[in-house]
């Protein structure tokens, strides 16, 4: 049986406040011109080099143009987002980021992302992905909205047009990438360090939690982490809000490209991924923390998202 509770909306970080000036600069038209030269999806697997741990590893990057709706991603490598124009929101764990031109947000390894409330269909978006042998050199980043300065977006530039024309068959270019990204993540690093006092909310980019469609995405999250060792039915969200099933059904697919059911479900399984990878819960220990019954029901839901039993994704973690 699920707890009744009083749903609150306060779970919306507020981003650094945008460099207008960079934003509009030319500048920054640079960087959208060299992003948009970029392929939609390529990778690129760099040789590692022994000792440096410090410099990211298989760096990928890519763009988007068109809005990013539908089921969220979550996989084991790092995703730094750098909108280069259009605003929207970022999910990540649940809680809303609203980013735009001028700031940045990274998403951690197995993290829960997805996005929403584009303000126009037509966007430039750049992705920048990698893997790091050590995370907890960039923990400061996590969960963080960055803010851009003329520094960073200057090697963003020189970064993106070295990926675009770059020789993959040259190792020197392929170092010089990786180097150069290194260069990105130390100043974003620094950046942090220098945002030391909260954002007020004078700064126009804390989406209110009286807008609808928000708050409805806002409260099922919260719901969710707060019956996840529940097993958790629509109708119980829907009892929760005080909706009916049918119209919580609706509202949601439309608004979040999605079924509600599909969202539990990823909600779920989410959250088994990060207790397999980061605990040493046994499978049944974790089947009860994210609210099923029985192991066997756990294993087999667990199978159909992932491909891989609880046991196979946990070896596969401990192989790579």
């Amino acid at each position: 049986m699920t707890q009744n509770l009083t749903i609150s909306t306060d779970i919306t970080i507020p981003p650094p406040p945008p460099d207008q000036k960079l934003a509009e600069g030319t500048d920054w038209d640079r960087l959208e011109r060299a992003v948009c030269g970029i392929s939609d999806w390529r990778e690129m697997y760099m040789q590692h080099i022994s000792g440096e741990i410090t410099i990211p590893d298989k760096v990928l990057m890519f763009k988007r143009r068109a809005p990013m709706l539908g089921p969220a991603h979550r996989h084991g490598r790092f995703v730094l987002i750098i909108p280069i124009r259009t605003r929207a929101d970022v999910i990540i764990d649940q809680t809303f980021y609203r980013i735009g031109p001028s700031q940045a947000l990274l998403v951690f390894p197995w993290q829960f992302h997805h996005f929403a409330n584009f303000e126009e269909e037509e966007l430039t978006w750049l992705f920048m992905t990698f893997e790091l042998k050590d995370e907890k050199l960039i923990a400061p980043l996590r969960s963080t909205p960055l803010s851009l300065n003329q520094q960073i977006n200057q090697n963003l530039i020189t970064l993106t047009e070295i990926y675009e024309a770059r020789d993959a068959s040259v190792s020197a270019v392929e170092q010089e990438i990786r180097m150069r990204f290194a260069l990105v993540l130390q100043q974003l690093l620094r950046q942090v360090q220098r945002q030391i006092k909260p954002f007020s909310s004078t700064s126009g980019d804390i989406r209110s939690a009286a807008v609808p469609h928000l708050s409805l995405f806002e409260s099922v999250a919260r719901f969710l982490l707060d019956n996840m060792e529940e097993p958790v039915s629509v109708d119980d969200v829907a009892e929760c809000l005080a909706m009916s099933n049918s119209h919580l059904r609706e509202r949601f697919r439309k608004q979040y490209g999605m079924s509600i059911g599909h969202y539990i479900r990823q909600v779920k399984m989410h959250h088994a991924m990060r207790l397999l990878s980061t605990t040493d819960l046994s499978v049944a220990q974790v089947a009860s923390r994210t609210g099923f019954q029985s192991v066997y029901a756990f294993s087999r839901s667990f199978k159909r998202e992932t491909s891989k039993s609880p046991r196979q994704f946990r070896d596969s973690l401990i192989n790579d």
